[in-house]
């Protein structure tokens, strides 16, 4: 080999060994999309092209807030967190680009994540959604929640638990693989069950 491949060789493997290494001698972390925690203010919309939103932390849509998922996003939750709605969200997801729920861990299991919580203020909305791997899916206290044509499994307790006050609609979804029930209603809360695969 001649003097100038050589070089230009040793110049492609410094900048590869580069591109690994921090300036701190670390390894540098692989994109993670887009991190989220803390408070949700306003009208947001999270989108296809931002994802994966990892929740690093608990994260709450402000009961003046609006939270809106596009088709295609995709939300990944880190140990233990959890998204707390106190305003609104809608889960916009088609038959051909879903919205998805789930753990941020390369082999993922139930209990990983706290699940999304809506609160007395709250309401939501889930459309072609996939929900997985939570303590338990979707946790209603006092708030309003539908769920249309959606996947919900791999939870610890329930896919949908509706507490005291809720106000609960599934229909035309799919539960499945939940260690104790698919879906718990309290006998004080309200709704409808109608055309699921549980």
């Amino acid at each position: 080999m001649n003097a100038r491949l050589l070089f230009a060789l040793a110049i492609v493997a410094l900048l590869c060994i580069n591109a690994q290494h921090g300036a701190d001698g670390g390894t540098r972390a692989d994109p993670i999309g887009t991190p989220v925690s803390g408070l949700i203010t306003g009208t947001t919309t999270w989108t296809e092209s931002g994802s994966p939103y990892k929740v690093i932390g608990d994260t709450l849509v402000d009961p003046a807030g609006k939270l809106t998922l596009e088709g295609g996003t995709k939300v990944i939750f880190t140990l233990g967190t959890k998204l707390t709605v106190d305003g609104r969200m809608l889960s916009n997801g088609t038959i051909l680009k879903r919205v998805t729920f789930t753990s941020s861990q390369d082999q993922p299991s139930t209990a990983d994540w706290a699940g999304i919580w809506v609160n007395s203020t709250g309401s939501a909305e889930f459309t072609n959604t996939n929900i997985h791997y939570s303590v338990a899916g979707i946790n209603v206290i006092g708030g309003k929640v539908i769920v249309r044509n959606s996947t919900m499994s791999f939870h610890y307790l329930s896919a949908v638990r509706a507490g005291e006050g809720a106000n609960v609609t599934v229909t035309d979804s799919v539960i499945s693989s939940c260690e104790y029930d698919g879906l718990m209603y309290n006998n004080r809360s309200a709704g409808a069950v109608l055309r699921n695969k549980i």
